[in-house]
This record gives structure tokens, C-alpha cells and sequence, in this order.
């Protein structure tokens, strides 16, 4: 489980995160709008360990200073692709009951053509991807990595 404070400046990309008023340092400067990022920082930590590595998690963002309940995971290993970022969204879905479409979506955090939105009932409740080199590397990270993070409230009602 990993924290939901963060550093305010981190390359991934999410919405706007809440600013903390007297953090107790850089690192711990704003609340987290996205899970991603922390899971990445597990790879770069574990970097001497051995791959293949997945990690997943099951905690509150917050967004527009609200909690917000999601699903995030992530694999590195040399064969990570978009290909089973989606094998592993849909039959997460379907294991859980749900359906969903997946739309092409321009996403900076993955690579170009490599990203998609996942779509229940014609609503948007997550992405996922392939990594994109840059921010790979920010992390310090050569292989090829994945991940996915979903919204578990729009699902509930389903």
C-alpha cells in the first residue's frame, strides 16, 4: 500500500493535486490524484529485483478535494505492451461482472497510439497503456512497463 501523499513535483501526469500547507518536505508536499506514479516508484525501488514484476492496488485518490476510490496496476518486463495492459483490464471487468468498451485516448504518461480509456455504459471510468520512454526514464527504468487505473465508484451501481 503506498502513501497517499506525494511529491508535488513528479513526471507522471495527473489532475491537479490538493497542496498540502505545511508538508513535512518536498516529497510530501500534495495528496495524490493519481495511483500510478506510486506504483512506479515500487519498480524503481526494486529495480534489483528480478523481472517479470506486477504490482496492484486498491486505495482512495483525491480529486477536486474528494476521495475517490480506485484500481491501479502495473507490470515491467521486456514484453509489457498495450496488448496486455488491455487483456488485463477487460478480464478484470468481466471476472467482476462489468463490461466495457476501450476508446483511443492522447494520454502524455503512455506512448502515442498505445493508450486507451476504458468506457462503461458510454461513461469513461479509466485509462491504461504502455509507459512512455520519458516517463521510464524519470523513474530510471529500462524496460518496457504497463498499467492501467480505474474509478471503482461508477462500477458499484453497475
Amino acid at each position: 500500500m503506498s502513501l497517499t501523499v506525494s511529491a508535488s513535483k513528479d513526471p507522471f501526469e495527473a489532475p491537479d493535486r490538493v497542496v498540502i500547507q505545511n508538508p513535512l518536505g518536498e516529497d510530501f508536499s500534495t495528496l495524490r490524484s493519481s495511483m500510478l506514479p506510486a506504483l512506479l516508484t515500487i519498480f524503481r525501488l526494486n529495480k534489483h529485483r528480478e523481472l517479470p514484476q506486477r504490482v496492484f492496488e486498491i486505495a482512495d485518490v483525491v480529486v477536486a478535494a474528494r476521495n475517490v476510490r480506485r484500481v491501479a496496476a502495473a507490470a515491467i518486463h521486456h514484453k509489457a505492451s498495450f496488448t496486455e495492459a488491455k487483456s488485463l483490464v477487460l478480464s478484470l471487468l468481466r471476472d467482476v461482472g462489468w463490461t466495457a468498451e476501450v476508446q483511443a485516448v492522447d494520454d502524455r504518461n503512455f506512448i502515442p497510439g498505445r493508450a486507451a480509456s476504458v468506457l462503461v455504459d458510454g461513461h469513461a471510468v479509466g485509462r491504461f497503456g504502455e509507459i512512455h520512454p520519458r516517463i521510464l526514464e524519470a523513474y530510471a527504468l529500462v524496460q518496457p512497463a504497463l498499467a492501467f487505473e480505474l474509478d471503482v465508484e461508477p462500477l458499484r451501481g453497475h
